[in-house]
């Protein structure tokens, strides 16, 4: 991989007050450390110099990467740097950096956020994204639960989308949950995260396939990536279940398992509540078909097609009824 000319820190750094536009200089203080405009008193952020990009705020955590919102001077727009922050410049170092760009990259759907360029500055590797300005879905469950039903099938629509291009392209993401689907500022729900993506028709992915065999997250992974160590699209298929059932229900289907414990064994350990049963808003028809994207055995679960036709419905039905009445007391009905 080449690595991009290191542009020198500029001496100065000013900035605009977004609000009054009044120009400070925040040379010498700290980076992304809170400032009040001493003009108009809104709140302001110190950015970083980082290559020619201004890192505004941090906007994400996890791995060995860090996601900011920033700005590209060159083009004048709002961009997201992901930036690995311990890159040792190897060349498997640089390979594995390099897949997550390229698989993102060549999977180019509305619904997948787009890469726009990477390299290595000052030692570390980056990807320059789109900004989603909305955050993840996990902050959503967070913050916003109980969802509204039909908000939620939308986004599982738009995901179930990205998905299956993603496979017609030859490409199983391996790491579907909620932190890894981001919404713009238009609300639409974006996949993002192809770190762990195994292209089944790349070269470069065969080569990679004992660093692409591990799993994101112990919560959302399919039985069958627990036993063989392998998936296929119905894995992807059993992540997107269980982020469905917690975006319905505000709570995973399963126990919590670290990632050192028999995780088979702990999901054994009790069994899943059906989602109606937790929240009455769901209809027992939409539940079993969730618990039917959560089966153990991938052979019973819907492919992207079903997901797609049933969710449709269930979204139709539901848009139908929800300015007239309680979802609670329809429920029983759709």
């Amino acid at each position: 991989m080449a690595a991009a000319e290191k542009v020198p820190e500029p001496e100065m750094l000013k900035i605009f007050c977004h609000n009054c536009r009044q120009k400070l200089d925040v040379t010498n203080l700290k980076a992304f450390e809170e400032i009040t405009c001493p003009t108009c008193g809104v709140k302001l952020i110190v950015p970083k110099w980082f290559n020619t990009y201004l890192l505004e705020q941090k906007c994400g955590v996890g791995g060995a990467a860090v996601v900011y919102r920033s700005l590209d001077l060159t083009l004048d727009r709002e961009i997201a740097i992901k930036i690995f922050e311990e890159c040792d410049n190897s060349p498997e170092f640089s390979k594995i950096f390099l897949h997550e760009g390229r698989i993102a990259a060549s999977l180019n759907h509305r619904s997948i956020v787009p890469i726009y360029s990477c390299g290595q500055f000052a030692g570390q590797c980056f990807l320059i994204m789109q900004y989603m300005s909305q955050g993840s879905l996990k902050e959503q469950i967070k913050q916003h639960s109980p969802l509204k039903i039909t908000q939620v099938l939308t986004w599982i629509l738009d995901i179930t989308s990205a998905l299956n291009a993603a496979f017609k392209a030859g490409v199983i993401h391996h790491d579907v949950k909620p932190a890894n689907i981001l919404l713009d500022s238009g609300n639409n729900a974006k996949l993002t995260d192809f770190g762990l993506s195994y292209a089944l028709h790349d070269v470069q992915s065969q080569d990679l396939l004992s660093e692409l065999g591990s799993y994101g997250s112990p919560d959302y992974v399919s039985p069958e990536k627990l036993i063989d160590g392998f998936e296929d699209e119905k894995g992807d298929v059993f992540s997107l279940g269980v982020t469905l059932y917690e975006l319905l229900t505000a709570r995973k289907p399963f126990k919590q398992a670290q990632e050192d414990d028999d995780i088979l064994a702990v999901r054994g350990s009790a069994p899943v509540i059906e989602p109606h049963r937790l929240r009455p808003e769901v209809s027992t028809k939409l539940s079993k078909f969730v618990m039917r994207m959560l089966q153990e055995a991938a052979s019973e679960r819907p492919d992207y097609e079903e997901i797609t036709a049933e969710l449709k419905v269930f979204r139709n039905r539901y848009k139908k009824h929800e300015d007239k009445f309680h979802y609670r007391f329809i429920a029983r009905h759709l």
